[in-house]
């Protein structure tokens, strides 16, 4: 699985379009992922202390769009990146991603670790 992190508000303002299309997706050309390992990294690096997330569960194997694993500006990892717009049937399973009170994460519990 491959996971994206989203303000709930971006999710919902697309309602029950077949497609999601965030920001990034006009902006860089693709919708950034990450593999469980390096969720929580993103989480705190571009989203700490924010309290509207949710993590998206994607099955690759459902997703239309090529799936590229790039690296990252700063990171020597490679991250999954979707080159398209999401079509949702590829989207198995939404949690919300809470602070802590010192604005990092947990894994959400409702989340089964792969």
């Amino acid at each position: 699985m491959i996971y994206h992190i989203v303000p709930r508000g971006d999710w919902q303002s697309q309602g029950d379009q077949m497609v999601y299309c965030p920001k990034s997706l006009g902006d860089e050309g693709f919708i950034h992922c990450s593999n469980l390992n390096q969720l929580l990294g993103s989480a705190v690096r571009y989203f700490k202390g924010r309290s509207d997330l949710l993590v998206l569960t994607v099955d690759p194997a459902r997703v239309i769009p090529s799936i590229v694993f790039e690296n990252a500006r700063e990171e020597d990892e490679p991250f999954p990146h979707i080159y398209g717009p999401l079509n949702r049937n590829a989207v198995i399973g939404i949690h919300r991603l809470e602070p802590r009170e010192d604005g990092e994460f947990s894994l959400p519990a409702t989340m089964a670790v792969d």
